[in-house]
C-alpha cells in the first residue's frame, strides 16, 4: 500500500512540475506575441495616418482645381449645377490618377 501511495505522490509531483513548466512557457510565448503586436500597432497607426493624409491631399487638390466662380454664373436650377460639379470633379480626379500612376 505504501508503494502505491508513493507512486501516486511522485506522479502528482511530476504533474505539478510539468504544469508549472508549461504554464511558464505559455506565459513567455504570450508576452512575446503581445510585444510584437504592440510594436506593429504603432506602425499600423502611422501607416493609416499617412494614407489619410494622402487622401486629404488628393481631395484638397480636387477642391483647389474646381472653378467655383463658374458655378455662381449659372442660375441655380439644381440639376445643371450638379452636372457641372460632377463633371469637374471627374476631370480633376482623372488628372490626379494619371499623375499618380506615372513613374
Amino acid at each position: 500500500m505504501t508503494i502505491i501511495l508513493t507512486i501516486y505522490f511522485i506522479w502528482l509531483l511530476n504533474q505539478v512540475f510539468n504544469l508549472i513548466i508549461f504554464l511558464n512557457y505559455v506565459i513567455a510565448v504570450l508576452s512575446d506575441v503581445y510585444e510584437t503586436v504592440m510594436d506593429q500597432q504603432h506602425r499600423f497607426i502611422y501607416s493609416h495616418r499617412q494614407s489619410l493624409n494622402d487622401e486629404f491631399e488628393c481631395c484638397l487638390d480636387i477642391v483647389k482645381h474646381l472653378d467655383f466662380w463658374r458655378y455662381y454664373a449659372y442660375k441655380h436650377d439644381g440639376i445643371r449645377d450638379w452636372n457641372v460639379i460632377t463633371d469637374s470633379i471627374m476631370i480633376v480626379s482623372d488628372e490626379n490618377l494619371s499623375e499618380q500612376t506615372e513613374f
